[in-house]
């Protein structure tokens, strides 16, 4: 009867906060954060335009969702969820439009959001807005091992929420640019071959990341509390084909904006 009450009181406070974060791959603490207040995402094809027809090289999406404090309103967590996929593709080339293969790979990824500068506008005087808001424990922010990362926040030293990504040795490498002082986050997540193994990049792929607001002292709005925009930057290129080195500046931006 003590194992199987000790049992349960640890499977209780692993509980996902909702389906939305199982999703996402995160474990997400339903004590502390309870269901999703928004969820958003949003995602697009990037093309290469060859003799006035669009060829799809690659596909990205992003997820986000927003979970309010339970304990304290004044602040909220974001949790994000990017996907890449490139696209082997045929494509015409020279005078003849013979038909080449381009080998497409993800050559990076990068999530950005200025934590402190979002608006959302209502009409009619209905309004969020950003201003006042400050970015706490941005997440991945440390350099990952040679086999994976995590995206983590904590709370009075224990973790509430957590997303784990996995790969071979050496297939990722991550660049931070949190800045706390200008609200501003940032990682790039960029893809390598492991040796002479560089089906990593080329695959369908997720990254994760996550990060706390502190509200308690943004100016006043007059519809909601919370806003905050994502931005993913995922670009494209092809190891093999005619005319490959232009693919390196084909890029796709999409975002969402999550708000309550």
């Amino acid at each position: 009867m003590l194992t199987l009450f000790a049992t349960v009181n640890v499977d209780l406070g692993s509980v996902h906060a909702d389906s939305t974060a199982v999703g996402m791959g995160f474990d997400v603490s339903s004590t502390q954060y309870g269901d999703a207040k928004d969820y958003k995402y949003y995602s697009t094809y990037t093309y290469k335009v060859k003799n006035d027809v669009n060829y799809a090289i690659g596909w990205s999406k992003v997820k986000g969702a927003v979970y309010e404090d339970q304990t304290n309103s004044n602040w909220a967590l974001a949790i994000i969820q990017v996907t890449s996929q490139p696209k082997d593709i045929k494509i015409p080339w020279g005078i003849f439009n013979i038909k080449r293969l381009y080998d497409g790979y993800t050559y990076n990824q990068n999530i950005y959001s200025d934590i402190d500068g979002s608006f959302k506008n209502f009409g009619y005087g209905a309004y969020i807005t950003g201003t006042g808001f400050l970015m706490e424990q941005p997440t991945p922010r440390d350099e990952p091992d040679t086999f994976s990362y995590t995206a983590s926040v904590e709370v009075s030293d224990q973790i509430k929420a957590s997303g784990s990504v996995t790969f071979d040795d050496n297939e990722l490498d991550l660049y931070f640019g949190h800045q706390a002082d200008t609200q501003e986050f940032e990682v790039d997540y960029r893809y390598s071959c492991s040796g002479f193994d560089c089906s990593y990049r080329n695959a369908m792929t997720y990254n994760k990341a996550a990060f706390l607001v502190d509200m308690s002292n943004s100016n006043n709005s007059t519809a909601g509390n919370f806003v905050n925009t994502i931005k993913l930057t995922t670009r494209f290129h092809s190891q093999s084909g005619p005319d490959s080195w232009q693919m390196f500046g084909i890029e796709e931006e999409l975002s969402i904006t999550l708000f309550y």
